[in-house]
């Protein structure tokens, strides 16, 4: 495997790319079901539907919170992380995918690749393939597309800038977790019913609340979304492979919605809805990551088929006072593809 060197990472500001995406879509598997519907136990009436509904809800938190930690591990948990950062960093490409869970896989809002040497990444996000959000980054550039109800959007959105000006700068947030990862130790034999648990060495983390939140939320305020404190964190479980490397991260959404309130900038308006859920609270997000190594090619789409938006300083600036006037305005689609 050849080595590359890795350009120095900046943390982008936190910015909405994945906006089609409201997480309600992915909890709809959770309650479909009627109350009076056939069960195990044949037909429930109302009120048992309810308490059965209740009861996993409590079992389900209860599992997620389980990251009780082996005492006197910190030490060796950190060499191992340590080691799993520097084999990525030899060569920092890999594809990922985001799984929710209740008790079981819900659905997969997220799935991409990226390589941080270059830097590229494509992201895809959404409940299916009819509907869905796409991200191409490289380098400067990023371009972007929506498909709704299998009709995809008749050109490609595009921004420059890099993450000094407010650009994403290629960088993923999922792969802002493999970097400077920070152990609590390992977690307790016995801990094998965690949801996703899967062979190799489990390690709990200290994770960026910052990088982790729209690692495995599409953040639903748009370009006016406020950062989230920088200095906060959560903790999170690890999953480091026979080969070394990190094969899975796992956080609740309890842990999460609990370190936004308690870090200094707090809630986040847009995620408050999300936080009051006791389907949301019950959930575990978990980011699998396969393929090491692989070449990632980021493709720009054709010129023809695409509209500028301009630098996202500018677009950035109109978010935050749209009464200051139409730089950032995208064209439509029709005025792009006819060459105005």
């Amino acid at each position: 495997m050849r080595s590359r060197s890795l350009p120095l990472l900046r943390r982008p500001r936190l910015l909405l790319l994945a906006g089609a995406l409201a997480l309600a879509t992915a909890l709809s598997a959770c309650s479909d079901i009627d109350p009076g519907s056939e069960g195990v136990g044949g037909r429930l009436d109302a009120a048992g539907w309810k308490d059965q509904q209740e009861q996993n809800l409590d079992e389900a938190i209860d599992e997620v919170l389980d990251l009780e930690v082996e005492p006197g591990s910190k030490d060796g948990a950190q060499a191992l992380m340590t080691s799993a950062e520097r084999r990525f960093l030899e060569d920092p490409s890999a594809h990922f995918r985001v799984y929710w869970y209740v008790g079981g896989e819900v659905e997969t809002p997220m799935e991409g690749r990226f390589d941080l040497a270059q830097p590229a990444a494509e992201v895809q996000t959404g409940p299916d393939e009819e509907n869905r959000y796409e991200v191409r980054l490289r380098g400067d550039d990023t371009w972007m597309r929506a498909t709704v109800d299998g009709r995809a959007m008749d050109c490609w959105l595009h921004a420059s800038g890099t993450a000094a000006t407010g650009g994403p700068a290629g960088v993923t947030y999922q792969a802002m977790l493999l970097v400077e990862p920070v152990a609590v130790g390992h977690l307790v034999d016995g801990g094998d019913d965690y949801p996703g648990a899967e062979v190799g060495d489990r390690v709990v983390l200290d994770l960026p609340l910052a990088a982790t939140v729209p690692a495995v939320i599409p953040r639903l305020g748009g370009l006016t979304a406020k950062p989230i404190d920088a200095k906060a964190t959560v903790r999170g479980l690890a999953v480091v492979g026979v080969n070394g490397r990190v094969t899975s991260i796992e956080v609740a959404a309890a842990d999460m919605f609990a370190a936004l309130r308690a870090s200094r900038t707090g809630m986040p308006s847009e995620l408050r809805p999300l936080a009051k859920d006791p389907y949301v609270r019950a959930m575990s997000a978990e980011i699998t990551y396969h393929d090491y190594g692989t070449e990632v090619r980021v493709a720009a789409p054709p010129q023809a088929k695409v509209a500028d938006l301009g630098r996202w300083q500018d677009l950035l600036a109109d978010a935050q006072d749209p009464s200051g006037g139409g730089g950032g305005a995208a064209p439509s689609c029709e005025a792009a593809l006819a060459g105005s």
